[in-house]
């Protein structure tokens, strides 16, 4: 874990009683206003994970929030996993439900449940409890042991819960923002209950920085997602209107110019062009918009 320790430091003096107070007032201020919930970014962020079947073998996984939507009126982001065909290259994208945060809280509704439940409760302090449903299908108590800060190698200030041991096994950790390290939706699971699936997260970047790293990272931190994703919410509109095309001349006959503003807004865009009669003459994706 590449963080910093934010550690808390005063001075006494025994001819000043007072400078001790005033050290730990301004202290105490300092972290009450970093106690702001970070939330999940909705673009260009990516988990790559992985979960052990045996001591000889590691399945990698790969997460993505990518975009927004809209669920019962509340915003979400999307989770999508990538998967890879046999010449490592994405083959396809699979939606396993979505996350949103308010307050201390960060809660998840998975792909075609009905309702939300808590993924994430950042308030959390010592010998406090939370229930959590797995991605497993169980229901698992956990106890935290600690809820202090760090900074990451982003220079972000982020809160940390560290839990006691499930079963024997490794502490969890939960990382403001990031996620839980034995993934951002695997987290709770108890070992002994699913002894051929045990989760972790090898690495987080963020707009291709790499924000956490395993300790030990058993695979290579090598996925690099910085796409920037379609959104079904309102928010895609407000997008949309920053959108602005002009084309010259026309109508024309066999050259013509487009202009877009705001082109890397859109997800694989394609170009229709259609005569006076409203006939479809031309389909084109573009790839890289051509620049002056």
């Amino acid at each position: 874990l590449s963080i910093r320790r934010q550690r808390q430091m005063c001075i006494r003096d025994r001819n000043n009683p007072f400078l001790l107070m005033f050290v730990f007032i301004f202290v105490n201020v300092l972290l009450q206003n970093a106690q702001s919930t970070i939330n999940f970014p909705t673009q260009k962020a990516s988990w790559q994970e992985g979960f052990y079947l045996s001591a000889n073998e590691i399945i990698p996984e790969r997460k993505v929030l990518c975009g927004d939507t809209t669920i019962n009126n509340k915003t979400y982001a999307k989770i999508l996993s990538i998967l890879f065909n046999n010449q490592g290259l994405e083959s396809e994208r699979i939606y396993e439900g979505a996350v949103r945060s308010e307050t201390d809280y960060v809660y998840w509704i998975p792909k075609n449940a009905p309702t939300e439940i808590v993924l994430y409760d950042w308030s959390l302090e010592s010998t406090q409890t939370i229930t959590l449903q797995t991605i497993t299908g169980t229901q698992n108590v956990m106890t935290a042991k600690s809820n202090e800060y760090i900074t990451t190698t982003d220079g972000v200030l982020r809160r940390v819960i560290v839990f006691k041991s499930q079963g024997g096994g490794a502490e969890e950790v939960w990382m403001e923002g990031i996620g839980s390290s034995s993934g951002i939706i695997a987290r709770g699971i108890n070992p002994n209950e699913s002894p051929d699936y045990i989760p972790f997260l090898n690495c987080y970047r963020f707009d291709s920085e790499v924000i956490y790293t395993h300790p030990n990272p058993p695979l290579a931190c090598n996925y690099i997602f910085n796409q920037t994703c379609l959104s079904t919410s309102i928010y895609e509109n407000e997008k949309l209107e920053e959108i602005k095309c002009s084309v010259s001349p026309n109508p024309f006959l066999d050259k013509i110019e487009l202009e877009v503003i705001g082109f890397e807004l859109l997800k694989k865009p394609i170009l229709k062009i259609f005569n006076l009669q409203g006939q479809n003459l031309s389909l084109i994706h573009i790839s890289e918009p051509t620049r002056p």
